[in-house]
């Protein structure tokens, strides 16, 4: 880290090189569309631990929301099914405080894989040291702060957003008529994300997969054997043809 930023955080690897392997395979079961002979063994080309390098925002936020929202009732009059729909005006103010919340500083991973395996559970982060990066990769930021700012206020105006709507679960059809959000009192914070990184060489194609050093969680994509997909589908449409045969039937 000469000459750039330290760390101000490390969350620490938990899961070990060989439970990435059986996480990995355990992520592989039970799909049925997944060729039989992708999982094995001397299939995995290589599985790398690296230290992820994330910017964490913290801010305030004071928010007002209009809403939009429906409540409708339903009931039998007589030979007629009536339908009453009543709109409402919701008028919702707070304030909600944010703190970590991350982006990934590195051009090298795509934000899809990052975000995917989230969250990582800052509670167990610790101070900067060394020895952590003992054994593993360690990369650099190589997006400054200041580029990711604005992915961490979407993600910011989401939450917050998703925070004031959880308030109108009693309303159906809830939209938004208009918002005004405030941001004030960011701090920025640097840190180091423990991740696995797998390559699965299949056919002439190679699948990357990551994984949550944390927690285990996982993201990548899968073959798909074509051969299972066309039984599959044709299995499903047999059984929506003899359910919708059945319905005609007694309806007729």
């Amino acid at each position: 880290f000469d000459g750039m930023l330290r760390p101000d955080y490390v969350i620490p690897f938990k899961v070990s090189k060989e439970q990435a392997v059986e996480k990995f395979k355990s992520f592989c079961k039970g799909r049925p569309l997944l060729p039989s002979d992708f999982i094995n063994g001397n299939r995995i080309e290589k599985v790398e631990g690296m230290y992820v390098p994330y910017w964490l925002f913290d801010c305030d936020v004071d928010a007002d929301y209009r809403f939009r929202g429906e409540k409708v009732t339903s009931w039998t009059e007589g030979d007629y099914d009536v339908t009453k729909t009543d709109h409402f005006l919701l008028i919702r103010g707070g304030k909600v405080g944010f703190e970590h919340v991350p982006v990934d500083g590195t051009t090298k991973l795509g934000s899809e894989i990052t975000e995917a395996i989230e969250p990582f559970a800052m509670d167990a982060a610790t101070g900067y040291n060394a020895a952590y990066l003992s054994g593993y990769l360690a990369d650099r930021y190589d997006i400054p702060a200041e580029d990711c700012r604005e992915r961490a206020n979407q993600r910011i105006k989401v939450s917050t957003e998703n925070a004031f709507k959880a308030t109108t679960e009693d309303y159906s059809a809830v939209t938004v008529e208009s918002a005004n959000l405030r941001m004030k009192d960011g701090k920025t914070g640097y840190a180091l994300m423990p991740m696995w990184l797998m390559s699965v060489q299949f056919g002439d194609k190679k699948y990357t997969f990551a994984m949550n050093g944390q927690t285990g969680r996982m993201t990548g994509d899968l073959p798909v054997d074509n051969g299972a997909y066309t039984r599959w589908l044709l299995g499903l449409t047999a059984v929506f043809s003899i359910a919708a045969y059945l319905v005609a039937l007694l309806i007729h």
